[in-house]
């Protein structure tokens, strides 16, 4: 077979070279034709060069067959004519450029001296395709015969791979067939099955590789078994329909069922899942499917007992027979209460933050409330006067009363809204227009601003949106800001100027409070910093507070110096809704009383 494969290896080099003498001798009769059509130097020297290396193949190798031999002689005598006929033109062609009186006498001659070389040419193609047809017959019987040896030595193969199968097959299906009946209770759950190794051969080698498998296997089943059996985490197991199959002892107690209740009542998720979530949960079986996962989520789970479990679950497809879902529940109820626990805790610290401000609004509580009952008093007084009279002034009086019923009714708003802002409640959460909340808390500070000389300037947004969030808790943050900002300014003697603006972008409403005070001492981010204060009787968590307010309701607080002196805080909320008809401000700037 060897042998044949050489001859193939010859006939085709032979093959190839038969295609390049053909490929040259058709390369020589384009460059001929172009040669005499221009007289071009460069067809000539590549016409040259092509013939050298055409004349380099017709030698004729050591094994060639005698037709080969005489299809190379012919070609080398008629590429020989043609060498020597093409010299002839190339040499009158530069006799007659020399002397113009030959041209005639040159072209006749050119003209026979070409036909001659065009047929020498085609006698040369015509050998080269008879060489190029002889070196494809030499390779289709080359191939024949190795097509028969290879045929051969594959009977030889088979042959001796059915004898050796034939005299091994008792030493090889009987262990093989162990080894598939060993393979069927491992599928099953059985671990404890072992095969013998004491053959000493190939079989006994894929035995004690069996046997490793299934100590590995036996390993990590008794691994696995640990982690359920363990309790750290509640692990149910379920088919794709939602059967619970299996569930250790932590995730029982959590839902309070007992193993009874999977094995003979064919627990489902249903029943143990809110009516509402069930779909959550068919939905995570079938993403379990498609992904061999599901992503963790958290849901609630009913109790037997009807209370309802918070839980985050997560889990993993278990390929098998029958195919089955795994999830691991993490129970949420201590982090839960935990959360509401610390809610209570910052609604109670938000509730201490808002009356420990207080004690800074006493002169303008006073002031606000004073006014109205002063006036009370003295239409009082006149009503009475009025009444008194000879005859009785009832129009007048009845103007006084009226008057009275004016300041009484505005004292009441007074304490209204202290009671609103101080009054201890559960959070709401309703549309709040934030021009509107900031001039409440001016009102409040009316008395505070006059007293400190403090020159106020508002920029309120032209029809601003809404921001959905407790109005107490967020004017409890404007006042804070502005407040913080008179104290800041108390110390200097210059001229103190306050300015608010409210503005839109970017999907959020936007407030700025700036002073010309005494600044930010610290970097802008510690004065956040729960219990760091620079006031000498302050308890440090106003703007702690503040923001913990402001983020509650989706927006961000801040605080950077200003260009001046003083600072710069800021907040901003999501907006209610979309369509804020302006892009601008309204311009409207005025003085607060007192400024």
């Amino acid at each position: 077979m060897f042998s044949t494969d050489r001859i193939v290896r010859q006939e085709l080099i032979r093959n190839a070279t038969a295609g390049d003498i053909m490929s040259g001798v058709y390369g020589v009769r384009y460059l001929m034709h172009e040669y005499i059509i221009g007289h071009e130097e460069r067809a000539r020297v590549q016409l040259t060069a092509t013939q050298k290396s055409l004349s380099r193949l017709f030698v004729a190798p050591r094994n060639s067959t005698p037709a080969e031999a005489e299809l190379l002689d012919r070609l080398r005598q008629a590429d020989t004519s043609v060498r020597s006929l093409f010299s002839d033109i190339v040499r009158n062609y530069e006799t007659t450029d020399a002397d113009e009186r030959k041209g005639a006498m040159f072209h006749e001659l050119e003209e026979r001296l070409t036909g001659q070389i065009m047929i020498r040419i085609e006698s040369m193609v015509s050998a080269a395709a008879a060489l190029s047809e002889q070196s494809r017959l030499g390779v289709l019987r080359a191939q024949n015969h190795e097509s028969a040896a290879v045929a051969a030595f594959g009977v030889i193969v088979l042959l001796t791979f059915a004898l050796i199968v034939l005299v091994g097959m008792k030493s090889i299906f009987r262990p093989l067939e162990r080894l598939r009946s060993s393979v069927a209770l491992v599928g099953a759950g059985d671990f404890g099955i072992r095969m013998d190794e004491s053959q000493g051969d190939e079989i006994s080698d894929l035995a004690r590789a069996f046997n490793d498998m299934i100590g590995k296997l036996r390993d990590r089943d008794a691994k696995i078994r640990r982690l359920v059996d363990s309790n750290i985490i509640g692990i149910v197991i379920c088919d794709v329909t939602g059967t619970i199959l299996e569930a250790n002892e932590a995730f029982l107690q959590m839902v309070g069922y007992d193993a009874p209740d999977v094995r003979t009542e064919g627990l489902h998720v249903d029943r143990i899942a809110r009516p509402e979530s069930g779909p959550a949960h068919l939905a995570a079986l079938r993403q379990a499917q498609e992904n061999a996962t599901y992503s963790p989520f958290e849901t609630e789970l009913l109790h037997k007992d009807g209370r309802r479990i918070p839980v985050m679950m997560g889990g993993a497809l278990i390929e098998g027979d029958p195919v089955s879902i795994v999830s691991f529940v993490l129970d949420l109820t201590e982090r839960r209460l935990a959360q509401e626990a610390l809610s209570r805790t910052r609604a109670e610290l938000t509730h201490v933050a808002r009356v420990s401000s207080l004690g800074a609004l006493t002169a303008s509580i006073a002031h606000e409330v004073n006014q109205p009952l002063s006036g009370i008093v003295t239409n009082a007084s006149t009503c009475l006067r009025m009444l008194g009279a000879e005859p009785p002034n009832v129009t007048g009086a009845r103007e006084t009363a009226l008057r009275t019923i004016r300041d009484g009714n505005r004292a009441a708003a007074v304490v209204k809204r202290l009671r609103a802002l101080f009054t201890k409640s559960e959070t709401a959460r309703e549309p709040v227009n934030l021009n509107e909340a900031i001039s409440e808390v001016f009102e409040l500070l009316r008395v505070d601003i006059r007293r400190g000389r403090v020159d106020v300037r508002t920029e309120f947004f032209g029809d601003l949106p809404d921001v959905v969030g407790d109005r107490v808790q967020i004017q409890q943050v404007i006042l804070n800001l502005i407040v913080n900002a008179m104290d800041a300014m108390g110390a200097i003697d210059g001229p103190r100027e306050l300015g608010i603006k409210t503005d839109v972008g970017a999907g959020q409403v936007l407030v700025t409070v700036r002073d010309n005070g005494s600044g930010l001492s610290e970097a802008a981010e510690k004065v956040f910093d729960s219990f760091y204060t620079t006031k000498a009787g302050g308890m440090g968590i106003g703007l702690s507070i503040s923001r913990s307010i402001i983020e509650s309701h989706g927006g961000k607080l801040w605080a950077e110096p200003n260009a001046g002196p003083g600072a710069i805080f800021q907040f901003s909320l999501p907006i209610s809704s979309t369509g804020v008809d302006s892009d601008a401000s309204s311009g409207a700037v005025f003085e607060a009383a007192g400024g």
